[in-house]
């Protein structure tokens, strides 16, 4: 029996190493998915097609390899334009497959047609539609144009019947992982040149990392680095973890706000090290002083930085090729002694109490970090809570932590926490999400009562979408439309059959999460929340 287009995507899907795609199907996709479960290549059924992107960007990144997606067409496509937004922005590993009109039915059928090709290009690095004659040769280009240059999503479309159409052409799979060239040792020298001369540097860690070709390597490359020189590092929510949060360099994250704490020190670095830096990380645009070196496995494009050199190529060479400028760093008041005054400056405990029966949203962070391994996956949704976890969370290992943070969409958070726990089924995950994102995404619940793993959802409960109300206030404007009654999330858990439990006080907090994680099954953790610590709110939160 000859194979057909469904059979050539499977075939190549396997041949790239990938064991499990997410989505949702519909009559159009049916042989795909078929072909799918010939291959032993698993498919999760997601109940919103962004959450089968989200979920596919983390799967990958956590297996350090790219991450599928199928839908169907119309609306199905439409549903997961968010989560394609999303891995283009955040420079995500991921190929989106859907399903399209075929070629006969037009130009005068148009139930559910729309020029799907025209609304993904612009979120998608390369799209193309697949057909008997170019699917051998399609499907591993797409896939080296994931990972080429700056990483990001490639979306393919094929229809019903063309799925189906016996392929004559070529049907072996023969793709590899695009290598990535070695670093110019001009640039490298230059890059040293320009560190020796600094008296403090400080390193800027972004998304590239996670990405990087050598895996792990670079982040011990990294570490190095910053302790040959003595700098402090600063990472982008994205790169949290790239070192620990513990580390005596580790100075916090930047990204979220345009006044974060981090940017203090950025004001008083003369050194600037970009290491797998994304301009597309910060909300404001990049006007400091000083040095800027590009160190990164892509170009410095879109837009680009006003840099004094940059080194493209593997990212773990350049870094230990730079470290070699050991004992550049003689300022003894800057490093570790910087970092520490840092810390003790930004990192003050909240002083007043919250309103009665209810936890500064900081005390649920703690109450979590306090009873969960160091190694623990954390995934956090969109809104106000975003930028206190991002900001606060203590990240202790690389590619742990979870965000969408270039097209910041709510509904990331349980999908992204389920697709890690999914990839290290032994690894506790947590997803923090506030109660309007989670009224967003709560059929995903069904996804996490099947997996019967260990993520634990705590949902942080004010009945508000608190990052926009603050924003109101901010501008005395009426508080209007930001407010909702929440519903009752533990027993919305406890009718999916999971465990579910409300909680108001520090100790319950720590009490039910370390339950979760003991039992290694699911949970819903409904946290009471005072939002008025949150950072977003006027006048900086309360101390």
């Amino acid at each position: 029996m000859p194979q057909t287009v469904a059979d050539i995507i499977a075939l190549n899907l396997e041949s790239a190493g990938i064991d499990t795609v997410f989505g949702l199907p519909g009559g159009e996709n049916v042989a795909v998915i078929d072909a799918l479960s010939k291959r032993n290549i698993r498919f999760v059924l997601v109940h919103n097609e962004s959450s089968a992107v989200y979920m596919a960007d983390v799967y990958g990144q956590v297996n350090q390899t790219f991450g599928v997606a199928l839908t169907t067409l119309g609306p199905g496509i439409l549903n997961a334009m968010a989560g394609l937004g999303h891995a283009f922005l955040d420079r995500a590993k991921v190929l989106v497959i859907s399903a399209t009109m075929d070629a006969s039915l037009r130009p005068h059928h148009t139930h559910q047609y729309i020029d799907q090709t025209k609304v993904a290009k612009p979120v998608a690095k390369w799209v193309e539609t697949l057909n008997a004659d170019n699917v051998s040769t399609v499907m591993p280009k797409a896939f080296n144009r994931i990972h080429e240059q700056r990483p990001g999503p490639v979306y393919l479309q094929v229809s019903k019947q063309m799925a189906q159409q016996p392929v004559t052409t070529k049907t072996t799979a023969d793709y590899a992982v695009p290598s990535v060239k070695r670093p110019s040792s001009s640039k490298t020298k230059a890059a040293r040149a320009l560190i020796a001369a600094a008296q403090r540097p400080v390193i800027l860690a972004g998304l590239g990392l996670n990405s990087a070709a050598a895996g792990n390597a670079v982040f011990e490359a990294l570490q190095h680095l910053a302790e040959t020189l003595g700098a402090p590092v600063i990472a982008s929510p994205k790169a949290k973890g790239c070192i620990a949060d513990d580390h005596p360099l580790f100075a916090g994250t930047v990204g979220l706000m345009r006044n974060d704490p981090t940017y203090e020190l950025l004001a008083e670095a003369d050194c600037y090290i970009a290491v797998g830096f994304d301009v597309g990380e910060l909300v404001r645009p990049w006007d400091e002083d000083g040095t800027l070196i590009w160190i990164s496995e892509w170009k410095n494009v879109d837009p680009v930085l006003p840099t004094d050199v940059d080194v493209v190529g593997d990212l773990a060479m350049a870094l230990e090729s730079i470290a070699e400028v050991a004992g550049s760093q003689t300022n003894s008041e800057w490093g570790a002694a910087r970092v520490t005054t840092f810390r003790a400056t930004h990192l003050q405990p909240l002083v007043s109490k919250p309103i009665a029966n209810r936890m500064w949203p900081q005390t649920v962070l703690r109450a979590i970090r306090d009873v969960t391994p160091r190694n623990t996956f954390m995934a956090t949704d969109v809104g106000a809570h975003k930028g206190l976890t991002a900001l606060t969370w203590p990240a202790f290992v690389p590619n742990a932590y979870f965000v969408s943070n270039g097209l910041s969409a709510m509904g990331f958070g349980v999908p992204a926490a389920l697709a890690a726990a999914m990839a290290r089924p032994n690894t506790p995950s947590i997803a923090v999400v506030g109660d309007g994102g989670m009224a967003m995404m709560v059929g995903e619940l069904a996804m996490v009562a099947k997996a019967d793993l260990c993520v634990i959802i705590v949902v942080m409960v004010d009945s508000a979408l608190d990052l926009i109300r603050s924003a109101q206030r901010k501008s005395e404007f009426a508080v209007n439309g930001t407010e909702f009654v929440a519903p009752d999330f533990v027993k919305i858990a406890e009718a999916y059959g999971i465990a579910a439990r409300d909680v108001r006080t520090y100790e319950e907090c720590a009490a039910a999460v370390e339950a979760a994680v003991e039992s290694g099954k699911p949970m819903l953790v409904a946290a009471h929340i005072d939002p008025r610590s949150y950072p977003s709110q006027p006048g900086g939160g309360v101390t």
